[in-house]
């Protein structure tokens, strides 16, 4: 039994009333409820003072099918995380000194005599500075909340994988769409390494949107109302992502 997941489903169940929290414990169903939502609730009943309803003398246990335990998912989900948080913190600070880089040069560069300085921040480097350090941001945040199962954390990470393949996707389609209205077309092939980079920067948000849909992932982060399901047989101890 994890402790900390057992605190986190307190903490969740804390604002349910004591007569749910005792049908939940006297109903005893390990088919839909973890192990550690039950100590929850005993420590929820105990620290309330009321008594433990006698639970089901036999407990309901899982069908027989092809559910896959959520140990398995979590560790799974492990990894993800980390290489996006790795990821992500080395864009930002590639962005952040790229920015800066450019910043230091337009201050630093002399203006003929009779000409305005152009402003440092435009419209079009406040688009980069989104894009080249807001959704690395946002991708290590989400992340390093993924790691601990918050109901959020999926939620962004799917923002992010949306954001990151629509805006890939827009740039290869420009590179291409200007090669041929320009008509040089024939000079595409130069572009063949800019246009790897660009699959490249899709391939990881891909892995993210494909693993974050499906519906044994999306249950680790559903915050139901009842407590928190247990997608694996009676007795197994399901891990939280920080294990």
């Amino acid at each position: 039994m994890t402790p900390g997941l057992v605190e986190s489903i307190r903490q969740r169940l804390d604002t349910q009333t004591t007569a749910e929290l005792q049908r939940i414990w006297a109903e005893n169903d390990t088919v839909t409820y973890s192990a550690e939502t039950f100590e929850a609730i005993r420590q929820i009943l105990t620290a309330r003072g009321d008594e433990l309803p006698p639970p089901r003398s036999i407990p309901m246990t899982r069908a027989v099918g092809d559910q896959t335990h959520v140990d398995f998912w979590v560790r799974l989900l492990r990894p993800i995380c980390w290489i996006g948080i790795g990821l992500g913190t080395l864009s930002t600070a590639v962005g952040i000194g790229v920015m800066a880089r450019t910043l230091l040069h337009r201050a630093t560069t002399n203006v003929p005599p009779g000409l305005a300085r152009a402003p440092l921040l435009t419209p079009g480097m406040l688009w980069t500075v989104a894009y080249t350090i807001g959704l690395p941001l946002l991708l290590v945040f989400s992340a390093a909340s993924a790691l601990t199962l918050r109901p959020p954390a999926r939620t962004f990470m799917l923002i992010y994988s949306w954001a990151e393949i629509g805006l890939t996707a827009y740039y290869l389609a420009s590179t291409i769409y200007w090669r041929v209205y320009a008509g040089t077309w024939t000079y595409i092939l130069y572009d063949i390494e800019l246009l790897e980079r660009y699959a490249y920067w899709a391939v990881y948000p891909l892995l993210v949107l494909l693993f974050m849909t499906r519906p044994q992932v999306r249950a680790l982060f559903t915050r139901p109302a009842r407590g928190f399901p247990l997608d694996a047989e009676a007795g197994d101890n399901p891990p939280s992502a920080c294990a």
